[in-house]
């Protein structure tokens, strides 16, 4: 894709060279001798422009003055300026007007480039923003009505369903393989643990399976990428959380474990997303699921680091009672040795639902901790 650019000086000789220059780069390039001009361009076609090279200083309308009245036609065009007066106050101004970055003059060939990459990246970034919000609407409607279609013609089997949903969200991301059916089984462990009736649990276990769902919404380009996300990758990320929410909150038996899906990402002391609950505010599903979600994350394999042993998760999940976690919760948790996680990691991967299985209370309530030095690796759960 060719990217559109804005060139505009009021140096003939400049705008033609930065033009012909550009060109030569594969962008598509228009060019203005002035602001009224440039204005008089986006004014009849914003979204033909994707990015403005101007100069700072110029007759009658400056760059700031420019790039403050471009912002306001489209705030999603980037505005490049050419200066040689790069002081701190004007940055401070030009900044404010909604310019993205600076030229200092004498410029070199890359750091032409350098500069247009960057404003490239900042914009694909603006414009699949908005996409996706403009969309959300729509895919939150679309996806609604084809879950709730499903679960209409399958009902008798709503189970292996939810599974099927949660397994396809865990293969997106190879990392995350199997991680909703284990994630849900040591949340149903715990929930029998704390003496949860098995109603309210099969309730919760839905909820687990299907925590994430709402990640179907984020892009491919956020949700598989490799590096960090930056501060607007990150918002759309975290809007999994409402989307999913709303995406079975009236579906009538997922209204409990809705509940699960709104708050799994909530934290005990009221730091979490996406609305800031604390402690009892927090569903009990959503506080049982953050220490289960917590205990598979680290005993299981990431790119940027290995699996963790039993005894680092409980010195993780004990520094953060009364902080992240549930202190009951965490309570519960240390209550029941490493084996029995290994069993349930086995049985929970295999698809079975814990939250039906009949020996579930009987084998959590006479397990005490344990103290030996057992590993992991005995148990499919393999220590870093």
């Amino acid at each position: 894709m060719a990217f559109e650019l804005l060139v505009v000086d009021d140096e003939e000789e400049i705008r033609t060279k930065l033009s012909e220059l550009l060109e030569t780069q594969g962008y598509r390039v228009q060019a203005a001798s002035n602001g009224s001009e440039a204005l008089s361009i986006l004014e009849s076609d914003a979204r033909a422009i994707d990015i403005v090279l101007t100069d700072f200083k110029m007759p009658g309308m400056t760059g700031i003055e420019l790039a403050d009245r471009i912002s306001h036609i489209d705030p999603k065009i980037v505005i490049i300026t050419i200066t040689a007066y790069s002081d701190k106050e004007t940055a401070i101004a030009a900044m404010r007007s909604g310019v993205s970055d600076f030229l200092d003059k004498p410029f070199t060939l890359p750091d032409l480039m350098f500069a247009l990459k960057k404003a490239v990246e900042k914009r694909t970034i603006l414009v699949q923003n908005e996409n996706y919000k403009l969309n959300l609407e729509r895919m939150v409607w679309d996806r609604t009505q084809d879950l709730q279609r499903a679960i209409r013609e399958i009902r008798s089997t709503y189970r292996q369903t939810l599974e099927a949903l949660g397994a396809a969200l865990d293969t997106r991301d190879l990392e995350t393989q199997s991680h909703s059916r284990r994630v849900a089984g040591y949340t149903v462990t715990l929930a029998f643990k704390m003496g949860l009736p098995r109603s309210q649990i099969i309730e919760i276990e839905r909820g687990a399976l299907l925590h994430d769902i709402g990640k179907i919404g984020v892009p491919d380009a956020i949700f598989l990428k490799p590096g960090p996300l930056n501060d607007d990758e990150w918002k759309i990320m975290r809007s999994h959380v409402d989307l999913g929410y709303r995406m079975v909150r009236n579906i009538e038996f997922l209204k409990d474990a809705s509940l699960v899906i709104y708050g799994h990402h909530e934290r005990y002391n009221g730091s979490g997303y996406p609305r800031g609950l604390k402690a009892e505010d927090i569903p009990i599903g959503a506080r049982v699921f953050s220490v289960a979600d917590t205990l598979d994350a680290m005993t299981s394999d990431r790119v940027y680091r290995r699996k963790l042993d039993f005894e680092a998760v409980r010195l993780e999940v004990v520094k953060h009672s009364g902080t992240q976690f549930d202190p009951k919760v965490v309570e519960a948790f240390l209550q029941i040795p490493q084996r029995i996680w290994g069993v349930i990691k086995e049985r929970a991967e295999a698809g079975e639902s814990l939250a039906e299985a009949n020996d579930m209370p009987e084998l959590v309530s006479r397990q005490k901790p344990m103290t030996d030095s057992a590993s992991f690796e005995q148990l499919g759960m393999a220590a870093g």
